[in-house]
């Protein structure tokens, strides 16, 4: 057979989708007969093993389950120890499942902290990585895993070897040089799956996937998986074996663990291939770029969720713990394995049925209400415990926290009703710069202390300075101050210009800007035109109807109004009326000859003292299946474009090379199994800005919660994509995918039919984003400071505070929280350049003891404490440092008053119902048609493969039946849920029963396609 004798390492395993075509209402049900099976077959089989797809969470859900049901979780969890100390249930090291793209640094680091602690709990973690189904890899997967003692990790998607290159395994690198064993899962995580369901050609199928995977094996060992997608039953393996019906001559087939097979493969000390970085590749498997940009509204609620905790509660939860007060643990945890509840892939990646995305909906409300609360809390107290009385006759004090770990100038929105001749002073009794906005509030221009506060107070004037700056009359220069030569700026509303120290900007007549880089006398015109296309894709990939219709804002009138002209900030408002199709055409291969208006308005902020131009767009979106990008044609010349990723910022070609799949060996092309994106992907993953550069100068278009970028070749444009509408979680019958990517199922969620507002920035700079302060510039975009109004008391704490700093450009800190244990202060960031930046730490609390930890916040290593106040450290390049401080805790006499509501809570907007009569009728039709073909199918088939066995005839026939039969499930699934959706949801649960029986029919019916489909390949 194969020469030389291999080892067949058969993983069982299932790969556990909390929500996708159902939501984790009736998913969750199904874990407790999943379980109840599992352990019947591990009491049956001793030597039995099994995989539990990496997280933990579902143990969490299926103990909540057995309590529904009045069933002991007690006992079920103990008896679950049993097995995981015994290694033969191997659990963690996640929580959950996530998609690494699109959720933040700290939530992966979180996943795997909260993943390991719950492992640890019930006898042990698994220690590798298992990355079975993410969409894509981030450059840094390797140094994360690594971090947590984690050596080797599974991986599939996302590979980008050239065909003759390909092999089992390869070194994984991180840019700072960590590295892992990959075990690149050639044939999927489903190879092996249910091979005693089919025991005829059992023996067959493990020869033929021997054979398959042989070729590229590194060592005489290949990987069989043995599960799949929400796989209820172990398959019942061992029996076969014991009794041989799987020994062959120069193969020995044996039940294995991930574990045992990284070791087999160590144990060889192969020679493995390296590759570094991120892996974004659907050449062999698709990678679905679509899903950065699907239900973009989701991105924008975990991005919001996200900065709550990262950037104010923590922090301020921090800070308050070193003063003296508790630390809210157990609320914190909540709140981030609420949120992480809403990472898995089908979840964030807006890939899954309607319901599923309006439970996320919730879910995000209620992990921002649980940060908003301990933010409220943490705040309040140290407003409370300020002392504001150095003018007893001040009309009201503010105090403002930065999260950033370094100061920072700032211009603050102040809701105060206060008579004009005022006078701002910062806590040094300094007069502030003010001016009164359109809207009341009071822009105040001061600088902030460095992940700290400081205290304005609002005083009567005895004076008024007048300003020579050009006004109008309802924006008048209330104060000048020492610094209004810095603060500077002119508008002319009639010329539609406005000007600072760093730049010029002309708003033209369709809206667009010329933007003029002063330091470097160079102007980009015509930034900022909306780009607005057909989409006739799925929620896994955009997809371009064969007839498109591309409609831009260039070259259309806009109505142009400015609403506040400076001096200390100026903000235009900008109108288009776009007449935009109201669809696609019947058979989706054009958008419709029908339009409707569509009204985007953006209002657009320039400061006094900053390069950055802000946006801020709105639209109600009314129309379905399209694309709504905004443009910044750069005209540089620029071969990539650099975007930050999670703890990196990373390089990728604007124009990348063509696969060239005419030499493919036929090997190759047989590992090729599900859907794939036949051209190089341009659409690209970004966490908060995307920059090209000349080397000399260049452009960044900064984000908030807006993740999906691509560079057009044509003026070197970045297009920021605002959102994509589409109506079905699958399609195939795109024209950028090939292959079957996920259920027929409609989704009139996620066209997005309700009003979305979307956040971005521009920044010209020097030389490349590093030179241009490009990742600072981001940070403060995405950092929001807190506001809270006081009344005059006195306090144990001073009215200006720097609690923590950190300096050296350009790091980017990540997490500033008490440690997992012991009493310590946990401060973590990452030097995303190519050199080694020397950094020092201040704290205003003593520091006792500091070290460098992992990310599990272990294996220590000490740090000099240099005048009981500061540590200072080489962040080696592409590093993750994460740094301990034991600190001498203060404690503040703590004054009690009454906590006030400061933090933002998250707001959205209630989508418009899409689900016409006409769409239920369609979906009903669909599922008759497919019920009547499944009628006509010979109702023999079944029998002949239980009675007679297997044949190709009756193996194909079956296959046939299948995929009809899952079709048809889909459909009817597809109608029931646009019934129940259409109707008000206190009419909705009669449904549950119907979309729990057909829930479990789909999922049996996918697992006997998938299984036929290698059955099949047998024979081929």
């Amino acid at each position: 057979m194969i020469t030389p004798v291999f080892t067949a390492h058969i993983i069982s395993h299932t790969h556990w989708d909390r929500e996708w075509y159902l939501n984790s209402q009736y998913t969750n049900e199904w874990l407790v007969p999943f379980f109840d099976s599992l352990f019947e077959m591990l009491d049956r089989e001793p030597r039995y093993r099994f995989v539990l797809d990496g997280q933990t969470a579902m143990i969490e859900d299926c103990e909540e389950q057995l309590a529904r049901q009045g069933r002991a979780s007690a006992a079920f969890r103990a008896r679950l120890r049993e097995y995981v100390r015994a290694r033969r249930v191997l659990i963690g090291p996640y929580y959950l499942q996530p998609d690494w793209q699109l959720v933040s640094d700290e939530a992966l680091v979180r996943n795997l902290l909260i993943g390991r602690q719950t492992a640890n709990e019930l006898g042990g973690a698994m220690q590798v990585g298992w990355l079975l189904d993410n969409f894509g890899q981030i450059s840094q997967a390797p140094q994360i895993h690594a971090q947590f003692g984690l050596r080797a990790l599974f991986v599939w998607r996302g590979i980008a070897l050239e065909p003759r290159e390909i092999r089992s395994e390869f070194e994984w690198e991180s840019p700072d040089g960590s590295a892992v064993t990959a075990i690149y899962l050639l044939a999927s995580y489903r190879n092996a799956m249910r091979l005693a369901e089919f025991a005829p050609v059992l023996r067959a199928r493990v020869e033929n996937e021997i054979r398959k995977l042989a070729p590229f094996a590194t060592t005489p060992n290949v990987l069989l998986l043995n599960g799949y997608d929400q796989e209820m039953r172990p398959d019942d393996i061992l029996p076969h074996l014991d009794r041989g019906a799987l020994a062959f001559d120069d193969a020995r087939v044996l039940q294995s663990t991930p574990e045992e097979y990284v070791a087999r493969i160590a144990a060889h000390q192969p020679r493995l291939q390296k590759i570094r970085g991120a892996l974004y590749s659907g050449r062999y498997i698709a990678v679905f770029p679509g899903i950065l940009s699907a239900r973009i509204y989701l991105k924008q609620q975990n991005d919001f969720c996200q900065r709550q905790l990262e950037q104010h509660a923590e922090p301020l939860a921090a800070m308050a713990w070193a003063l003296g007060r508790d630390y809210p643990r157990a609320q914190l945890d909540q709140a981030w394995k609420t949120l992480l509840k809403n990472h898995p892939h089908d979840s964030i990646c807006g890939v899954s049925i309607d319901d599923v995305h309006t439970d996320m909906e919730a879910r995000f409300a209620d992990a921002s209400a649980l940060a908003a609360r301990v933010t409220d809390d943490a705040f309040s107290a140290l407003v409370a415990n300020v002392d504001t009385t150095r003018d007893p006759n001040a009309l009201g004090a503010w105090i403002i926290f930065n999260p950033l770990l370094r100061a920072r100038d700032a211009l603050i929105a102040l809701d105060a009703d206060l008579p004009r001749d005022v006078v701002f002073r910062d806590d040094g009794d300094h007069a502030l710069a003010a001016q009164r906005g359109d809207d009341g509030r009071w822009i105040v221009a001061t600088q902030l202390p460095a992940c700290g506060y400081a205290t304005l107070i609002a005083i009567r004037a005895p004076f008024v300075i007048a300003s020579a700056a050009k006004q109008s009359p309802t924006h008048d220069l209330e104060i000048a101050s020492s610094r209004s030569t810095l603060l500077a700026m002119t508008t002319d509303a009639t010329q539609r210009i406005i000007e600072n120290a760093y730049i010029a900007l002309r708003v033209n007549a369709d809206g667009t800007l010329d933007l003029t880089d002063k330091a470097r006398g160079v102007t980009y015109p015509a930034l900022a035109y909306f780009e607005d296309g057909g989409d006739a894709g799925d929620t896994y990939d955009y997809a371009y109807p064969r007839r498109d219709q591309i409609i831009t804002s260039k070259n259309q009138r806009a109505e142009i109004s400015f609403l506040e002209t400076g001096p200390l900030r100026a903000r235009v408002r900008i109108a288009h009326t776009l007449d935009l199709p109201d669809g696609l055409t019947a058979d989706r291969a054009a958008r419709s000859e029908t339009t409707r208006p569509f009204e985007i308005v953006t209002e657009v902020i320039v400061e006094a003292n900053s390069p950055r131009v802000q946006f801020r767009t709105t639209v109600n979106n009314t129309l379905t299946d399209h694309r709504l990008r905004v443009c910044f044609p750069t005209r540089l010349r620029a071969d990539v474009s650099s975007a930050e990723t999670q703890f990196d910022v990373v390089t990728r070609p604007i124009v990348p090379p063509r696969f060239d799949d005419t030499t493919m060996p036929e090997n190759v092309r047989r590992l090729i199994i599900g859907a794939r994106e036949p051209e190089p992907v341009t659409i690209f993953p970004q966490r908060a800005f995307v920059d090209v550069s000349d080397g000399a100068r260049g452009v960044a278009v900064l984000n908030r919660g807006l993740p999906e970028y691509e560079i057009l070749p044509d003026a070197t444009t970045i297009a920021l994509t605002l959102f994509r509408s589409v109506g079905w979680i699958a399609r195939t019958d795109l024209l950028t995918r090939i292959g079957d990517a996920g259920p027929m199922i409609a989704t009139p969620d996620a066209q997005c039919l309700r009003a979305m507002t979307f956040e971005y920035a521009l920044v010209p700079h020097a030389g490349h984003w590093r030179a241009g302060n490009v990742l600072a510039h981001a940070e403060e975009f995405n950092c929001d400071w807190l506001v809270a109004r006081t009344d005059i008391h006195p306090g144990s704490l001073a009215a200006h505070e720097s609690f923590l700093r950190l300096d050296g450009a350009p790091l980017k800190v990540t997490a500033i929280k008490r440690a997992e244990e012991g009493d310590a202060l946990i401060v973590r960031f990452f030097n995303p350049s190519d050199e080694t930046v020397h950094a020092t730490l201040t704290a205003v609390f003593e520091i006792r003891r500091a070290f460098v930890v992992t990310l599990a916040e272990d294996t220590p290593t000490p740090l000099a404490v240099r005048d009981q106040h500061s540590v200072a450290l080489a962040a080696a390049p592409h590093k993750i440092v994460t740094l301990r401080l034991e600190i001498a805790r203060r404690q503040i006499a703590w004054a009690n008053r009454a906590p006030r509501r400061v933090a933002p809570r998250l707001t959205r907007a209630a989508p418009t119902s899409a689900i016409t009569p006409r769409d239920i009728a369609d979906e009903e039709r669909r599922a008759a048609a497919l019920k009547d073909i499944l009628a006509e199918k010979p109702r023999a088939v079944g029998g002949l493969l239980s009675a007679v066995g297997f044949s190709e005839e009756s193996a194909r026939l079956q296959l046939e039946i299948e995929t009809v039969r899952r079709a048809y499930l889909e459909a009817r699934l597809s109608a029931v849920l646009l019934k129940k959706n259409s109707l008000p949801a206190d009419a909705q649960k009669e449904f549950e029963p119907i979309i729990r029986e057909i829930g479990v029919a789909l999922n049996e019916a996918r697992v006997i396609k998938r299984a036929l489909e290698y059955v099949v390949a047998v024979y081929e």
